[in-house]
Order: structure tokens, then C-alpha cells, then sequence
């Protein structure tokens, strides 16, 4: 951790969202970021690239349409999962905007959690099918 290397990071601030940052984006990242042949290694950082919602449908495109006309591979899939959206794949209630969020989401129930797993293992073998190396992310509501 204690390299020094650049980081340029695509952010879509609707989470629902399967739409892909521009192959132009891309490439400009990838420059800033001095991953291109020739650059000393001192200089080489890396590009993340927001891929959309879901890896049944935004990586998808992503891999299938936006890699190949770009002919950039990625090296690695980074898949971000909460605790709140585990649960409720784990046969939680359904939250609803404006109202009070269940107790459940806010207690510990492992055996929701467990079963909320199921739907991320999916994911990672999505990801998996493209090649992809799998990076899993956490994120706990508090």
C-alpha cells in the first residue's frame, strides 16, 4: 500500500444506471494514469471504470459491446455489495422511499445474509464467464 501510484476513478451517481463512461474516458484515463507502454514503472497507476448496474446486465455491455469495438480488456472486476442489499436478496422486506427502513436491515440476521450470498456468488460467476479476475467490496450501512 505504501506505492505510490495514481488512481482515476468513474463515478455514476445513479446507481441504477447501466450505462458505460466513454471509450474516449477510457483512454484518457489510461494515459493520465501511465499505463501505456514505455512509461516508467514508477509512474504506472491504475484506471477503475464504472461498468453499470449489476454484472448480469452493465458488465455485460460493457464486456460484450464496449470491449471489443475499444479493444481494451479490463484486468479485474470489482463488484460492490451492501449488507442492506444482501439481506433483502436473502428474503428481506422490501424497502419503501419514505418510510421507516424495516429493523431488519439494521440487526444482525446471518441466515439472511447467508442467503442474500447466493445472488453475489451469481455475480462473481458472471464475471468469472469474461475471464475476469473478482474483487468483492463490502459496504455496511451504520
Amino acid at each position: 500500500m505504501g506505492e505510490k501510484r495514481g488512481c482515476i476513478i468513474k463515478y455514476l451517481s445513479d446507481k441504477s444506471d447501466n450505462r458505460n463512461s466513454s471509450i474516449l474516458a477510457d483512454r484518457v484515463a489510461l494515459k493520465l494514469a501511465g499505463t501505456e507502454e514505455g512509461d516508467e514503472q514508477d509512474r504506472q497507476g491504475y484506471v477503475l471504470t464504472e461498468a453499470g448496474f449489476g454484472a448480469d446486465m452493465g458488465m455485460e455491455k460493457f464486456c460484450n459491446i464496449k470491449c471489443r469495438i475499444s479493444d481494451l480488456k479490463p484486468d479485474a472486476a470489482v463488484i460492490v455489495a451492501t449488507t442492506r442489499a444482501l439481506k433483502m436478496h436473502g428474503g428481506g422486506p422490501d424497502v419503501t422511499p419514505g418510510k421507516a427502513i424495516p429493523d431488519v436491515y439494521t440487526q444482525e440476521n446471518l441466515d439472511m445474509l447467508k442467503e442474500g450470498c447466493k445472488n453475489l456468488a451469481k455475480h462473481i460467476e458472471n464475471a468469472k464467464k469474461f475471464g475476469l479476475k473478482v474483487v468483492v467490496g463490502i459496504n455496511q450501512f451504520t
